[in-house]
Formats: C-alpha cells, sequence, structure tokens
C-alpha cells in the first residue's frame, strides 16, 4: 500500500501550524508557505548539511503532528480556525490531491529526462543515502539543484519508494499556487470557485502538464502565485508579504538560471513595493524592507551553497573514484584529498564558463538561425494565442481606478520583463546547447504560463468587483473562456509517465532485463557493486534513443552502479573495435565485479565471447559473470552455471 499520500496530510498540518501563529494568513497562502517553507528544510537538511533521515522525519512526522495539533485547535475554534479553514482555495487542494492520489496509484515514470535526471536523482538519494555527487556515481546530470529532489527524497524515506510519491510533491506545488491565487479572490466565493476551475484549466492551455517529475510546470505556477499575491495583496502587513517572501526564498532551487532569474524579478518586486507601502504608513517600511532582503539574501544563499557543494563535491568525487580505482588500474593518484575552499562557493555552474568561451563569429551566425526558427516555431504554436488574453485587459484598465489600473499594468510589465528575460537566456543557452532550440516551445511554456493565469485572474477580479470596473470585467470573461477553448488543451496527465505499467518502450526493456531474464542470478550481495552491461538485443533495436536505453538500464539496475555500452543489433560498423584491451580498460576502468550481457546478435556475442574468453553457447549470451581478478589477469564465472 502506497501511504506517500499522507505528504499531503503534513503539508496541511504545517499550514494549519502556520495559521495558528498569523491570525491574519489565509489557508491558501498557508498552503503556499507551508509547502515553500518544507522544500526549504529539505533542502537544508538533506542537501546542504545532510542530515537526512532527521530532516525526513521532522518534515513528515511533525507535519502529521501538526495536523493532529490543529484539529484539536479547529475543534476549539482557537485563532478563528473554524471560520477560516473554509475557503475555496482549501476546497480545490483537497478535491485535486484525492482526485491525484486516485489517478496515480498505478504511476510507472519512464520519461527519458526523468530517468536520466528529476526521478533518478531521488532514486539515488533513497538508494544510497548520501549526496548524489560521489565517486561510484553513474548520473549523467550533476548541475541541477535538488530542490525538489530533497523533500521527494523525504516522502520516500518515510513512506517507502513509489513513483506515485515523486509526483505528488511537483503537484503540489501547482495545486498550491493555484489555491493561493484562488484564495485572493475568496471574499466573493461564487467567483473565487469560478477562478478555481479556470485557473486549473488555464495552466494546462498552454502545455503544460499537471502530473510532472520535471521542474518547469511547478516553477511557473509558484512565480505566478508569487506575483499576484505581491500585486494584488489587500494590505502591507508582513503577513500579506509572506507568500512571496516564501517563493522567492525557495526558487533558485528549481532550475539553474531559470529559478534565480524568476526569485531576483520577485525580490526586487519586492524592494520596490517598499516605497509605495511606506508613502501610506510609514512605520511598515522597516520590517517589509527587512523582509524584502531577507528574500533576496535567502535566494542568493540557496544558489551560493548549491555552487558550493556542487564544486566541491565533483573534486572530491573524482578524487574518491581515482583512489578506488588504484587496486583495478595500478595508476596512482596524484594530489592530496580536496577541502572546501571560497573558491568552491563563487565557482558558479560549469555551463557559465562554457558560455563565455562559446561566443565567436561562427557561433554566432549558427545562433542567429536557431533564433530565427525558434520565432518561426512560436509562430506556429498555441503559444502565440496568448496575445489574445490581452484584449480583456483594455476595457477592464480603462474603467479601472488610476490606482488599480497602475497595480494591473505593474504586474503585466513585471510578467513581460520575465518572459524576456527568459527569452534572452533560452538564446543564450544555443551558444553552449544548440539541441535546446529544438524543444525552445516547450521551454517557452514557463513564462507563457504565468501571464495566461495572471491574466484569468485580472478578468475574474474585475468581474468580482462593483461598479464600472465589474461591467468591463462581465463583458471580457466569455471572451477569456472563449479563447481559452479555442486552444485545445492537451491532456492533463503529459507525456510524462503513464498509468498501469504500459511503460516506454526503453523502460520496459531495462525492466524485463533485471526482472525476468537475470533477477535470479543477482544477490542482495551485489548492491552497490559496478557493473559493465553490454548490449545488443534484438528488443532494443527497436528503441532509436541510446541515452534512453542507458539511463533507463542504470535506473532501473540500482542499486548496481552500471556502466553501459550498446551494440547495434544487426549493423557490424563497430565489430572491429571489440578487443580483449578495450573491454579490460572499461572494465577496469569502471571498477565493474560484474558482467552483465544481453546479445542477441551472433556476430556481437562471437566478438565479445572471443575477447573476453567466454566459453559458453549462445544460450548464455543473455546471463551474469562475476569478474575475477588474479596477478592482473580477468576471468569470468557465469551465474547461469550455479543454478
Amino acid at each position: 500500500m502506497n501511504l506517500g499520500f499522507l505528504y499531503f496530510f503534513a503539508l496541511v498540518g504545517w499550514a494549519l501550524a502556520l495559521m495558528a501563529f498569523l491570525p491574519r494568513l489565509k489557508v491558501g497562502h498557508a498552503l503556499l508557505c507551508a509547502l515553500c517553507g518544507m522544500l526549504f528544510v529539505s533542502y537544508y537538511g538533506v542537501i546542504a548539511a545532510q542530515v537526512m533521515r532527521p530532516a525526513a522525519y521532522l518534515l513528515l512526522y511533525g507535519g502529521l503532528a501538526a495536523l493532529l495539533a490543529g484539529v484539536l485547535l479547529l475543534i476549539l475554534n482557537r485563532r478563528g480556525l473554524r471560520g477560516r479553514i473554509p475557503s475555496v482555495g482549501m476546497g480545490l487542494f483537497l478535491l485535486c490531491a484525492v482526485a491525484g492520489i486516485f489517478l496515480l496509484r498505478d504511476v510507472v515514470i519512464s520519461d527519458h529526462d526523468s530517468l536520466s535526471y528529476w526521478a533518478r536523482i531521488v532514486k539515488e538519494l533513497f538508494t544510497y543515502e548520501r549526496f548524489p555527487i560521489h565517486g561510484d556515481t553513474t548520473m549523467y546530470h550533476t548541475d541541477y539543484i535538488p530542490l525538489l529532489a530533497s523533500l521527494q527524497y523525504c516522502v520516500m524515506a518515510v513512506f517507502g519508494w513509489q513513483d506515485a510519491s515523486i509526483l505528488y510533491v511537483t503537484f503540489s506545488c501547482i495545486l498550491v499556487a493555484i489555491a493561493a491565487i484562488v484564495d485572493l479572490l475568496d471574499e466573493r466565493r461564487g467567483w473565487a470557485a469560478l477562478a478555481a476551475v479556470l485557473l486549473l484549466y488555464a495552466y494546462c492551455v498552454m502545455g503544460s502538464p499537471l502530473f510532472s517529475t520535471r521542474a518547469d510546470g511547478p516553477i511557473s505556477a509558484l512565480f505566478a502565485a508569487g506575483v499576484l499575491c505581491l500585486f494584488l495583496r489587500r494590505d502591507d502587513s508582513s503577513t500579506a508579504w509572506l507568500p512571496t517572501f516564501c517563493v522567492t526564498a525557495v526558487l533558485a532551487g528549481f532550475k539553474i538560471y531559470t529559478g534565480l532569474m524568476l526569485a531576483l524579478v520577485l525580490g526586487f518586486c519586492m524592494l520596490f513595493s517598499v516605497r509605495g507601502a511606506a508613502k501610506k504608513e510609514r512605520a511598515r517600511k522597516k520590517p517589509l524592507l527587512l523582509l524584502s532582503l531577507s528574500a533576496l539574501l535567502l535566494c542568493l544563499v540557496m544558489q551560493f551553497s548549491w555552487s558550493g557543494l556542487y564544486h566541491y563535491m565533483t573534486r572530491l568525487g573524482d578524487y574518491e573514484a581515482a583512489v578506488a580505482a588504484v587496486p583495478y588500474t595500478g595508476v596512482a593518484v596524484e594530489g592530496a584529498r580536496p577541502v572546501f575552499s571560497l573558491s568552491d562557493l563563487f565557482s558558479g555552474n560549469p555551463r557559465s564558463g562554457q558560455l563565455l568561451s562559446a561566443f565567436s563569429q561562427e557561433n554566432l551566425m549558427a545562433v542567429e538561425q536557431l533564433i530565427a526558427d525558434t520565432f518561426a516555431a512560436y509562430g506556429q504554436s498555441k503559444l502565440v494565442w496568448l496575445w489574445l488574453f490581452f484584449l480583456p485587459m483594455v476595457p477592464v484598465c480603462l474603467f479601472s481606478t488610476r490606482q488599480e489600473r497602475g497595480r494591473i499594468l505593474a504586474l503585466l510589465g513585471v510578467l513581460l520583463t520575465a518572459a524576456v528575460l527568459y527569452l534572452l537566456g533560452l538564446f543564450g543557452s544555443y551558444f553552449v546547447q544548440a539541441e535546446t532550440s529544438g524543444a525552445a516551445v516547450n521551454y517557452l511554456v514557463t513564462v507563457t504560463t504565468p501571464l495566461l493565469l495572471a491574466l484569468v485572474c485580472l478578468t475574474i477580479r474585475a468581474a468580482a468587483s462593483r461598479g464600472k470596473t465589474a461591467i468591463a470585467g462581465r463583458v471580457a470573461l466569455p471572451f477569456v473562456l472563449a479563447g481559452m477553448l479555442l486552444v485545445t488543451p492537451p491532456s492533463a496527465m503529459g507525456e510524462q509517465f503513464t498509468l498501469n505499467h504500459e511503460l516506454e518502450s526503453y523502460s520496459l526493456l531495462a525492466q524485463e532485463y533485471y526482472t525476468t531474464e537475470i533477477g535470479n542470478q543477482l544477490t542482495p550481495e551485489d548492491a552497490k557493486k559496478h557493473a559493465l552491461l553490454i548490449e545488443c538485443s534484438y528488443g532494443a533495436s527497436e528503441v532509436k534513443s541510446e541515452s534512453g536505453k542507458t539511463h533507463a538500464y542504470q535506473y532501473f539496475g540500482m542499486p548496481l552502479y552500471v556502466h553501459v555500452l550498446q551494440y547495434p543489433y544487426g549493423e557490424y560498423d563497430f565489430l572491429d573495435s571489440i578487443s580483449t584491451e578495450m573491454l579490460t580498460d572499461m572494465l577496469n576502468g569502471n571498477r565493474c565485479d560484474l558482467l552483465l550481457l544481453r546479445i542477441d546478435d551472433e556476430a556481437y556475442w562471437g566478438s565479445v565471447q572471443d575477447a573476453l574468453g567466454l566459453y559458453e553457447d549462445m544460450d548464455w549470451s543473455i546471463a551474469a559473470y562475476d569478474v575475477i581478478r588474479q596477478d592482473g589477469q580477468l576471468s569470468f564465472q557465469s551465474r547461469a552455471q550455479y543454478e
């Protein structure tokens, strides 16, 4: 039974605790702050301080304990909780959480990027109970900040491994963001209920899946919530600023550059908003200024802490791998064990250095073409429909008060500025990663979604008001509805996973190999051994993505550390590259004590057999072998012979 759904209860528990301490905090905003707090604590507990289990128990068991205390306070009606809990935002959260738990009950994650990073890093943390960068890891991506993974690990550590639990965390980011936006309208509950439905629908319209392991959807939803909570706040109390503060403090941990950029945009918006708040009541300036500066500081602390950890652990991992390889390769290790230094903090992301060295006339011409291709793809995508949703803002602004008009224009200006900055950053990525341009439209959804959510929210907010603004909003609302219906929404399930174990081919390939073909040849004593898997099978030939197969073999092979060598079935261009020296170097260089084979092609099987001195018949071409080292020579003992 998957107990991971109790994560939602723990989240509600922390939200109730916040509401008990802050009597003016709305429940939707409390959920948003509670989630950001859980992400914040999980990052610094699991990743920065690496007190993994204690952090997990604190967050999940502590949240459940807070829920019990909150229910007691609710019964006693302390802090007016009984009247504050019922809200459209809370109703949306609970209803969608139950629906998500039901829909995800049989989920199996099989997306390529999930197996290479988003789900992979969670499984690394859960399987090995250690920092993901070290001398043994076979992970391809390591430079992303694993903020989401830290909280996902906490859920797994307490309730056990379930693929669904990974998705609960990312899904909850979207839910609490929309719940916080909805509770900005909660004084008119009929309109707030309409906003809940339309915002959830609008989130999916531009292509953001509700259920995904990736950070793109959650980061766009939380950024939208942070901006809207700041600009549409009802007063200038610290409580009203708290949701934006919490989002700013964690946003940098979602993605390398996008998160930092969006967090800085929010932080500077808070600083500029302090000036307007101080004009109304000077006494409020100091606490709000302190809150804004603290948000920016926490954003930078997260960025620098990850930079320091990443660079130090990368150097340490390389050193540990070299030391561990000495008995296998005989190559002595040069230099002393690395120590942490201030330079690690300021080294930044390695892609930044690549970007600076990539500026050349030749690259500029190539990037210019990629930029032109991006605009062409954008023009043919559904994202261009977004500009139609700006039209209802014209009558809304015309009939709004001067102060309200300024607030709306400032809000839209901030979102457009963030979109432009993101676009420039995307173009910059083409210098070091040209293949990014192939999915440019998908990336642009990240900054399109907050704009659409804001436009829908502003239209409903205008319709829910009084006077001429209400008339303008109610006239504009049907056009917004028609616009969303014109844009065919994607499946809310997205393409990041499949239900009922209907896996993508490379995932099924890897699962079948480990569970059916050699499952009985592996033992618990093999855990954390390094293995070389040589793959040349008929089933794998139908899968065109070699990286997809590699990541699937590594993901489903845990707790083994699997290194993969692939050859194309039925194509013999690589036969001559197979030699005793090459395979021996791979086995020794990767410290492999296991050899795993999945070879259907007789020609490749014969070459591997001759190179390694394997004398089994073709029947043993799918098997596991112990690698035996003696006097510098390698020999192999087939596990299949033990049966």
